[in-house]
């Protein structure tokens, strides 16, 4: 051993020595520096998620204040179908970022335009006048007549693409590529068709289809109210027409059971209460004098005409000269200038 106790250190130990440091740091870097990435990876993970839900919230919340916006139109135009079916299809379209959506009504065996958006006004009108002749049949050649045909959800990602597809005029009159139609059901039955369109050839969504399902849905509650509050007024407008003629009847059956021998007062409530129950300008009752003329005994609604007037009894001037059934005509003008009427009932 040396005199100085000193024992000497192989350089390639120290070296050795050097590299087990320097892997052990780095080791220990890298088993640090993992769950930072693992937080900043998860960080992601979720700001994308929130900007899923954010965005999900967003339409929701758009979809429930159209529903709500096409719900307050509809209880507000009880009479007046269009304006609703005007604003379904305009949500249609700005919901389901479309270009375009058409909404046809059936008519017997085929189905009519009713209403239509997105398009400039040259475009529309040339759409209507294009579906004003030309109704939509029940068959596979459009998406209209596809979707009545199977009476559910029919979408088509480019109508330009589908053998089927048959209605090249009014494809480029719309100019469309994507289509998807939705039938308006009412217990089972098609009752319409809602048509909405892109110019891309890019599919509908899922909640997109079921928005314009909603509003298929609304469309036909809104269809249906209009035709029971037709058919409630209708049914009014008949009671209110056959209480009158009874009144009328009544009050002529009070002038017969007055007026004992005396047959003025009964003629005369009698073309009174037809005048009024016909809705007539004026009346006449004409009594048959001789072969070729009447005389006009009573008026009623005629101001300045002489009650007493003798007319030809001629069946082309109108008169049922030798008939006993009345007669109807509608006289020309020069006919009636005296008297300015058309419809004659004898």
């Amino acid at each position: 051993m040396p005199a100085n106790n000193k024992i000497p250190i192989c350089p390639a130990l120290l070296q050795s020595s050097s590299c087990f440091g320097d892997d052990r740091t780095n080791a220990d870097r890298i088993r640090r520096s993992e769950p930072r990435r693992s937080r900043k990876g998860a960080l992601v993970s979720e700001k994308k998620k929130l900007a899923l839900i954010t965005r999900e919230l967003k339409e929701a919340r758009q979809q429930q204040a159209a529903t709500t916006d096409v719900l307050k139109v509809i209880s507000r135009s009880t009479f007046d179908l269009q304006t609703v079916l005007d604003t379904l299809v305009e949500s249609a379209v700005r919901l389901c970022d479309a270009d375009h959506a058409w909404l046809f009504q059936r008519e017997g065996e085929f189905f009519r335009w009713v209403a239509s958006y997105g398009h400039a006004t040259d475009v529309h009108e040339r759409i209507r006048d294009y579906f004003r002749t030309l109704p939509v049949p029940v068959d596979r050649g459009s998406v209209t007549g596809r979707t009545a045909l199977e009476a559910k959800v029919v979408q088509v990602p480019d109508v330009l693409a589908d053998p089927e597809y048959t209605w090249s005029e009014a494809q480029k009159l719309g100019g469309y590529r994507a289509a998807l139609g939705v039938p308006l059901l009412r217990k089972g039955h098609v009752v319409g068709v809602i048509f909405v369109a892109k110019t891309v050839p890019q599919p509908f969504t899922a909640k997109q289809i079921e928005l314009v399902t909603t509003f298929a849905d609304q469309a036909v509650i809104a269809i249906e109210n209009t035709r029971l509050l037709n058919e409630l007024r209708q049914r009014t407008d008949d009671l209110s027409e056959l209480l009158e003629q009874q009144t009328a009847s009544s009050q002529v059956l009070q002038v017969i059971s007055s007026s004992t021998g005396e047959l003025e007062p009964v003629f005369q409530a009698i073309l009174a209460s037809a005048t009024r129950t016909c809705d007539a300008k004026f009346g006449s009752d004409r009594k048959w004098r001789c072969p070729d003329y009447f005389e006009a005994r009573h008026t009623s609604g005629i101001c300045g005409v002489p009650k007493a007037r003798a007319s030809p009894a001629t069946v082309e001037s109108g008169e049922p000269a030798n008939s006993n059934w009345p007669c109807h005509p509608i006289l020309p003008v020069s006919a009636s200038c005296r008297l300015s009427y058309r419809s004659k009932l004898s």
